[in-house]
């Protein structure tokens, strides 16, 4: 959070894990649950920044204005693995404009 621009640092970090485990889940890995029954996973980062768009700012440091839209591709990912619709929500509250790869995505799985 120390960073100048860490909301779109941590979407981009979250992006990463979620490309990650769609890699590893045709070999049997579910990166999506936690490693531990209570500990942090994809799906608690994804929760810490879902709260935070357009009309709801970014409590920490954040230079670049109006990146909310950085969270889009990690949330079309989450959104194909969990089907909850908070994460659909999601997509439409931060105007995400999907490509085909991310509506092939969110459709997957």
């Amino acid at each position: 959070m120390a960073r100048t621009k860490s909301f779109s640092y941590s979407a981009l970090n979250l992006h990463a894990l979620s490309v990650l485990a769609t890699v590893a889940q045709p070999l049997g890995l579910d990166l999506y649950k936690p490693a531990t029954p209570d500990g942090p996973g994809i799906l608690t980062a994804m929760d810490a920044l879902l709260p935070y768009d357009a009309q709801h700012p970014w409590p920490h440091e954040q230079i670049e204005k109006n990146r909310e839209d950085s969270i889009c591709p990690a949330l079309y990912y989450t959104a194909g693995y969990t089907h909850d619709p908070k994460y659909a929500d999601g997509l439409k509250r931060f105007g995400c404009e999907a490509t085909a790869e991310d509506q092939i995505i969110a459709l997957g799985r």
